[in-house]
């Protein structure tokens, strides 16, 4: 692929990769490529991971490192990236900075609303997308501000002409190892080809964006590139309007919307509308619409927005074979044989304005998702009497397309009448009997989501015949452009120290420079790793065949536990005080994705594609347990546990970290010595599995991290594996050995977040004070019970709440999945969840406000809830909800407030630092144990070391972490690291003050000082241990907020929109309020991902996580955040029990976060009011789309139309 190309032949590493499927962004760079319609050339992003290197003939393309760098200048988008907090831990950046470069290359002065709606192909897991927004709004032309980052000069956005032009080629066939690929120029060659072809399995390319989708579901023997075909390419306006074949996506909807003004094709706004939710923005630019045609015939169950458009349209394409040339509907396209056949074109009809079109998506998120069901409806009517209905739903069934006997009853009737309604909705529930299974979407929800969308279109053309309570029905939730607004305090007088400074390595993390452990050059001999892993779980490992990888040109070897030295161990975990985990299976197969085997070979791609050759067999099959309802009926604990008002039941589920860069590791040998490269968040413990695993001494083994491109918790201990599995293949090859996790590897075969149940009694009296609480806990530890946090969940239970008596009973819960590992705020986020849940469950019951239960449970009395309340003016808000809620049938909103207390514990959390002064200009490095993961560690010991020395921040560096200079440190987890590395500094730095306070006199320089304490032998190297020990109380101290979201729910499909979200955070005296502040909007976002839209499902009998892909599992997109976010920060308010006045920010925040389920679920219970439903239902997160729908207890016999 051209992403393979750039990085490993062209060594441009600016561009990254992460999931190959066009999901992430990470990879996306400027094309310039020849427009075969116009005859022009055009400027469009693009994912590298999908688009092969033989379709780039005549193209330009334009990485990270052609527009800027720090050497040279950087760009104006790398610049405002980074000033404006842009990027955290840096990965997605270069990503964001090329689409927003290619964005400007068409134009140069785009709106608020077409910068926001670009980005629907970008995930960015650290920011919550607020910054990188600002950042590149501040391009628009809609937006009123005064830049004083840099010149803004778009005239020196495109430097284009300094790029060689390659002319086209004729007719083209190249040879790559495996299949050939052919590129020809005219339809007359393509059947030529086609017609000698001797190959079974021949794929048409345009945009290559199928692979993304099906990954290698189908293996083809030839390729035949059509982009250099002309005929394929034109746009003809008429009676009708046609569409060549390799028309984009993109180019279909600027053509469509140029043409929606002219009579007869109005109709075409609402078309454009929809094909604009199609994928998502890079993949539309390449992607042509009948290549989306032949992936639905291909893959009949795929969920196409064009096939549904052109059905329900009646849109024919035409097809030509070798001999003659047909018109085909979309019904007999999909019985069509298409070997040796070509879509040539697509025409769609004018339509006069007794046609009423609609159509609709409903997906997991707003962007960037396949739907769960689309529809389409065209009617054309006579007054209010339908003479002609088209009636289509997609994700129903691999053959249903239209609803025809709903299509047929319509057909005369008056469409406002209640009779006629009545009538189609009972036909529609008669004929759409979706397909079980499908990714385990229920039947019912897409079943009842296609008579509600049927509802909506009835509401939307009655218009206002309809009463106006119910016209909200008509309409789903519009999105305006998204804003916040952030407030601190910053003491100028203390700066650099409280200064809201960019990151330190920000700028090269937007240019690309910034490098990551998959960027580390290769050696000549470096071989690349890939895990083998089971498909199955809960059973025993038969055989391995490795023979058909093996036979691959430029694989090397396998490895197997077999291959483990005799001294050494096959454990990944450190022998003393955790469980064994095995590194590779050896028996006793856990879970599907885990680790059978290691294959070695020359490419990262080769690697991968081998360890899906090796064959494996299994015996003893027993079902797979992966539920942790199911696990607790079976009592499958670890270990086994003793036996022993209000009730309830309170879930949540497993989240994935989804780190933008994947697992990885480079072991490199040297001199009976390894020097380990790993992503790690703890290399002391990586430098203790790897010896242990070799069977060698600790002090043969060194560990180097410079960054983490995302971590969470999943590089704490999950790491160990890679890093011991690739020390393994150094050892037996004594070669360099490189791993970079493919994204759907990594999905299946590393832990997540534990999945926690708990089942609750509560006591209070008649005012809802606490009397008594039991709670029996249950968490789901997967298959290893190494890094549970029952204790965090336990003592985050009581949060801000007193009570006399408590009952806590942790159990842990034994699945099939992976060991399940620490993930952001571990414990304290469940916890946080549960008891807040109760307080929700006490107001219902009680039927008070549940500010005011929670207010007369405090522990003690305080400011903070009562400032709050005033400053997101909370009463006044929600009794404009409540009116908006008896005006509103369809749609209810609702408003919750939620305070949060969370304990910051150090006791043995150990880090040390060594800062050192060099004679000659006086410049210093530090060197630290704490990890940088985009936190912004290495930018607060700056300040730190800088304000504590009395000079500027540019004379400091950060050195990488090393377990030589800062051996046996602790993890950097828990939001802990960045402070303990500034104490350690600080001591550093008081210690060398110490040293210099005889030479520091008036009027004498820094490095005047450094030069004489140097000549009278003076020690300019300090080195400091911090190791906090217990107290009086398990915290070091606590932090607090209180944070509020109001929601919109739309009731007929489930989609939900966050409208507003007010935090107040106590960081105490930020030592940075920049970084803090995307701290906190970055983890307040992962709890809205945890809460709303991400879910892992497992295949019931394998036990496989099949949401293991960017388009199956749904982590917030820019459009998934709340379009009002204001945040502040509690002002005056320094923390004496923390450095220098700080507070933690990494994790609280996302605790923050719980506000908006609850008030997803109180706009559900408005809903359920409606029909005088008011049974209390179980919390349940996460609240997706499917199950919120679900929750409202739709009906037909609800949707009435007066």
């Amino acid at each position: 692929m051209l992403s393979d190309f750039i990085r490993d032949v062209a060594l441009l590493k600016g561009t990254k990769i992460m999931c190959r499927e066009g999901g992430c962004g990470s990879c996306v760079v400027t094309a310039d490529i020849p427009d075969l319609t116009t005859m022009k050339r055009k400027t469009v992003a693009v994912n590298s991971c999908l688009c092969s290197v033989y379709s780039c003939d005549d193209w330009l393309i334009t990485t990270t490192e052609g527009i800027g760098d720090s050497r040279s200048g950087l760009h104006p988008i790398q610049t405002r990236l980074a000033r404006y907090n842009g990027s955290q831990c840096g990965f997605c950046s270069p990503g964001m900075v090329m689409n927003m470069h290619s964005l400007l290359q068409n134009n140069s002065k785009p709106t608020k609303k077409e910068v926001e709606d670009s980005f629907d192909g970008h995930i960015c897991r650290c920011t919550g997308y607020r910054s990188i927004l600002d950042a590149m709004c501040s391009f628009a032309d809609d937006v009123s501000l005064c830049v004083d980052i840099e010149v803004n000069d778009y005239k020196h956005l495109s430097p284009r002409s300094k790029y060689p032009h390659c002319p086209p080629r004729d007719s083209l066939l190249l040879m790559p190892r495996g299949a050939p690929w052919f590129r020809p120029n005219s339809l007359q060659v393509l059947f030529d080809i086609l017609g000698k072809s001797q190959f079974k399995q021949i794929a048409l390319v345009v945009g290559n964006t199928s692979t993304g989708y099906l990954k290698n579901a189908v293996t083809y023997d030839a390729y035949i590139d059509t982009t250099a075909i002309q005929d394929l390419y034109s746009i003809e306006v008429s009676s009708v309007l046609t569409f060549g074949a390799n028309v984009s996506l993109t180019k279909m909807i600027e053509v469509m919307d140029q043409s929606a003004s002219q009579k007869g094709f109005e109709y075409l706004i609402k078309v454009t509308q929809h094909l604009r939710k199609v994928a998502n923005t890079s993949v539309r630019n390449v992607a042509c619409w009948a290549g989306n045609l032949m992936l639905k015939h291909t893959e009949s169950m795929f969920p196409s927005d064009v096939f549904l458009l052109f059905a329900a349209l009646g849109v024919n394409i035409k097809i030509q074979s070798s001999s003659s040339t047909a018109s085909y509907s979309m019904k007999d396209f999909m019985t069509l044989d298409m070997k040796g056949k070509v879509i040539l074109s697509a025409d769609f009809p004018k339509l006069s304005t007794d046609y009423k079109f609609r159509s609709y998506k409903i997906s997991p998120r707003l962007q960037g998702s396949l739907a769960y069901v689309n529809a389409a409806f065209l009617l054309k009517l006579n007054a209010e009497n339908v003479v002609y209905a088209s009636i289509v739903f997609g994700g129903i069934s691999s053959s249903f397309i239209h609803a025809t006997n709903t299509e047929a009853i319509l057909k005369g009737k008056d469409i406002s009448q209640q009779s006629t309604l009545s009538a189609a909705l009972k036909s529609l529930i008669a004929e759409v009997r979706p397909e079980e299974n499908r990714d385990q979407v229920s039947s019912k929800y897409r079943q009842d989501l296609a008579c509600a969308l049927f509802f909506r279109f009835v509401l939307d053309v009655c218009g206002d015949k309809i009463p106006e309570r119910l016209r909200s029905g008509a309409l789903g939730i519009e999105r305006p452009v998204s804003s916040g607004s952030e407030d601190f305090s910053t003491d100028t007088s203390k700066w650099p120290l409280t200064q809201p400074l960019m990151k330190t390595q920000a700028f090269l993390q937007s240019s690309g420079e910034a490098q990551y452990v998959g960027d580390i050059p290769d050696s000549p001999q470096t071989l690349h790793a890939a895990f083998v892993f089971s498909a199955k779980g809960n059973c025993m490992l038969r055989t391995t065949d490795p023979s058909e990888a093996l036979a691959i040109p430029g694989v090397r070897q396998y490895l197997t536990y077999a291959d483990i030295p005799t001294a050494g161990s096959n454990n990944f975990m450190p022998q003393d005080g955790f469980s064994p985990e095995e590194i590779f299976c050896s028996n006793e197969v856990l879970y599907a994705g885990q680790c059978l085997g290691l294959i070695l070979a020359d490419s990262q791609v080769t690697a991968d594609l081998a360890a899906q050759r090796v064959k494996v067999t299994y015996t003893n099959e027993e079902t797979p347990i992966t539920d942790i309802k199911e696990a607790i009926n079976l009592k499958s604990f670890f270990p086994k546990p003793s036996e022993d008002v209000l009730k309830g039941q309170i879930s949540c589920r497993a989240q994935s970290h989804f780190h933008m860069e994947t697992q990885s590791c480079l072991v490199v040998p040297k001199e009976a010595k390894y020097e380990v490269f790993p992503t790690s968040q703890w290399p002391d413990l990586t430098q203790q599995t790897v010896a242990q695993v070799l069977g060698i001494k600790k002090n043969q083994v060194r560990v180097k991290v410079n960054r983490l491109g995302g971590a969470y918790g999943a590089k704490i201990s999950r790491n160990f594996q890679i890093s011991a599995a690739c020390a393994l293949g150094s050892h037996v090859t004594n070669r360099p050995v490189k791993m970079h996790m493919n994204f759907n590897s990594n999905m299946e075969m590393i832990g997540r977040r534990f999945p926690w149940l708990a089942d609750y009694e509560v006591g209070v009296d008649k005012d809802g004070r606490l009397l008594g609480l039991k709670v029996t806990l249950y968490s789901d530890a997967g298959c290893s019970p190494n890094d549970h946090s029952m204790f965090p969940a336990l003592y985050s239970d009581n949060g801000f709440y007193h009570c006399e008596n408590w009952h806590l009973i942790p159990v842990l819960v034994k699945t099939n999945t992976p060991g399940n590992t620490y993930c952001r705020a571990p414990g304290y986020l469940p916890g946080i969840y549960i008891m807040e849940s109760i307080m929700e469950d006490i107001a219902r019951k009680l039927g008070k406000d549940p500010i005011d239960v929670r207010r007369i449970n405090f522990y003690q009395k305080g400011q903070l809830l009562g400032d709050f309340l005033v400053w997101a003016d909370i009463n006044d808000r929600k009794k404009s909800i409540e009116k908006f809620n008896k005006a509103n049938r369809w749609r209810k909103k609702w408003l919750s407030v939620v305070p949060m207390r969370y304990s910051i514990e150090w006791t043995g959390v150990c880090f040390s630092s060594i800062v050192s002064i060099y004679i000659g200009d006086g410049s210093v490095s530090i060197s630290t144990g704490g990890i940088e993961m985009g936190q912004g560690l290495h930018t607060k010991v700056l300040q730190v070391c800088s304000y504590e020395l009395g000079i500027p921040i540019n004379m400091v560096n950060v050195e990488d972490a090393d377990t030589i200079s800062t051996a046996n440190n602790n993890v950097s987890s828990a939001s802990i690291s960045s402070e303990l590395c500034c104490k350690a500094v600080l001591g550093c730095c008081k210690m060398l003050n110490d040293r210099l306070s005889p030479y520091r006199k008036a009027g004498v320089g820094w490095t005047e000082i450094v030069q004489k304490s140097y000549a009278d032998g003076v020690d300019l190297s300090a080195r400091h241990w911090v190791y906090p020990k217990a107290g009086q109380s398990v915290a070091q101290y606590q932090t607090y907020g209180v944070s509020s979201a109001e929601v919109e729910l739309d009731i007929l499909t489930g989609q939900s929109q966050i409208n507003r979200v007010d935090m107040t955070y106590d960081c105490g005296q930020s030592i940075n309020p920049k970084l803090d502040i995307g701290q906190a909007q970055g983890a307040f976002i992962m709890g809205l991902g945890y809460w709303l839209t991400e879910e892992i499902k497992y295949d019931r009998i394998t036990g496989k996580n099949i949401n293991n892909s960017t388009w199956g599992y749904h982590p917030p997109l820019p459009k998934d955040i709340p379009v009002d976010f204001r945040i502040r920060f509690l002002k005056d308010a320094p923390n004496p029990d923390g450095v220098l006045g700080s507070k933690a920010v990494g994790e609280p925040p996302q605790c923050m976060s719980v506000c908006a389920p609850f008030a997803l679920r109180n706009a559900v219970e408005a809903a359920r009011l409606e029909i005088g439903q008011h049974d209390n239902f179980a919390h349940d997160s996460p609240y997706t789309v499917e199950k919120t729908h679900q929750l409202c207890l739709p009906d037909i016999t609800q949707y009435v139309l007066k």
